[in-house]
């Protein structure tokens, strides 16, 4: 038997309910429910971890538990558009030179500056250096999930949610 079989059969009763439950929190409390369905699969991980089928009610742990990712999802929003903020203006006042040349320059590095900050805030740190493995420094795939030893058509799920966010924000520019 399944060493996890316990979390396959909660996840096939509660997964749509916590779904909701992070699609309305988000929608309250950022107007983003892109993010819900990674914020339910987080929890999914945690109660693996956590291994929460000794408790009384698994169900009540999993709603808690996407409640409080949701809210550390809109507190890092709210950070991450203060650093890009405090960051914006102080490439702005650090300005020295201003030609014509140099301000069209830093228009285009801010441009490329703010992009960078909105996938950065867009994505989580683990999103972002899978990200960089996979497309940048092209790790293979299969050597990426045994890294992290996670299934390779689970990562390959991952990275598909990922482009889809990029298409997402790319659309939005």
């Amino acid at each position: 038997m399944n060493r996890y079989h316990w979390l396959e059969d909660l996840h096939a009763a509660h997964y749509a309910t916590l779904l909701r439950l992070a699609q309305n929190r988000l929608r309250r409390l950022t107007g983003n429910i892109d993010d819900a369905e990674d914020v339910v699969q987080d929890a999914f991980l945690l109660a693996a971890e956590k291994d929460i089928r000794r408790l009384d009610n698994p169900l009540a742990w999993l709603m808690k538990t996407t409640s409080n990712l949701c809210l550390q999802r809109m507190d890092r929003a709210k950070r991450d558009t203060g650093k890009q903020q405090r960051f914006i203006q102080h490439k702005l006042d650090n300005s020295a030179d201003r030609s014509v040349y140099a301000v069209e320059r830093q228009e285009s590095e801010t441009d490329i500056l703010l992009w960078m900050l909105m996938l950065e805030q867009s994505l989580s740190p683990d999103e972002w250096e899978l990200l960089r493995k996979y497309c940048l420094e092209g790790v293979p795939i299969e050597s990426l999930a045994a890294e992290l030893d996670v299934p390779v058509n689970r990562l390959k799920v991952k990275i598909h949610r990922i482009r889809k966010k990029l298409e997402k924000i790319r659309r939005d520019v």
